[in-house]
């Protein structure tokens, strides 16, 4: 029993598919046709942030911190900030994430545009929802197997690890 206990552990039932960066790219092409622009973004943003999507959905406009010269030269998000109740899957808070993903390295006049406003308004015009729906159409014209939200988190450490850019420690 405790046997099978510990395996369970080691392969989830659930575990969500990790998919190559290209395969993304057809997404955020297929989204961009339904105009879908901040979810094209979001699609972008998720895998370098390793992020669960509750998490990077709940982030605020606020909580985008831009490069700070001397310090770094990428972007961040802040997951779920010490001022607000919720707290990620391990009741961490605060945790910083930089993205500094070869993907977003460009993204700096977007990020600007998407922090304008009040700071404490949703960064994003969709919710989980929207997005499930909307990976679930596009997952029909793509012919995948299954599409959804989680598996940007996973793509995001696989993609990583396969082009050598961090260490399996680092990941």
């Amino acid at each position: 029993r405790r046997s099978l206990k510990g395996w369970r552990r080691l392969v989830p039932a659930r575990s969500r598919r990790a998919l190559p960066f290209s395969v993304w790219c057809a997404v955020i092409y297929l989204l961009r046709e339904r105009n879908e622009l901040q979810m094209c973004l979001f699609v972008l943003i998720s895998p370098s942030s390793y992020a669960r999507p509750g998490e990077c959905l709940g982030v605020q406009r606020g909580e985008r911190v831009p490069p700070a010269q001397g310090v770094t030269k990428f972007w961040s998000l802040i997951i779920c900030p010490e001022e607000r109740e919720k707290r990620t899957k391990l009741n961490a808070s605060d945790d910083s994430v930089l993205l500094d993903s070869p993907w977003c390295r460009w993204m700096g006049p977007l990020f600007e545009a998407l922090t304008a406003g009040d700071s404490e308004a949703p960064l994003w015009d969709f919710g989980h929802p929207c997005l499930a729906k909307a990976l679930k159409e596009v997952n029909t014209r793509l012919s995948l197997p299954s599409l959804v939200p989680y598996q940007l988190r996973h793509s995001g450490a696989s993609i990583d690890r396969v082009s050598g850019r961090r260490t399996q420690d680092e990941i």
